[in-house]
C-alpha cells in the first residue's frame, strides 16, 4: 500500500509502538501510510539515515502514548 518492503514498515510500525498485525490485516489508515511514507522520505532525502529514523519514531511513540495516558487520566 506505502510502496515499502514489508520488513521496513514492520519495523517503523513497531518503533512508533503499534502491535505487530496479520499480512493481510487492513489495520492501518490513509494518515498512517502518509506518515509511513513521510519517514522514509527523510532517509531517502539523506535528512536522516536508518537509525536515526527510528530513534525519532520511537520519541514520537514514547510521547504519543504518554498523552494518551495523560487524557485517560483526566478523562479526556
Amino acid at each position: 500500500m506505502a510502496g515499502v518492503p514489508v520488513y521496513r514498515a514492520r519495523r517503523l510500525w513497531r518503533a512508533l509502538g503499534f502491535a505487530n498485525v496479520a499480512d493481510d490485516a487492513r489495520e492501518f489508515t490513509d494518515a498512517d501510510v502518509d506518515a509511513l511514507r513521510t519517514l522514509l522520505r527523510l532517509v531517502g532525502d539523506g535528512i536522516y539515515d536508518e537509525e536515526t529514523m527510528l530513534l525519532v519514531a520511537r520519541s514520537l511513540g514514547r510521547s504519543t502514548a504518554r498523552l494518551a495516558e495523560s487524557q485517560a487520566q483526566l478523562g479526556v
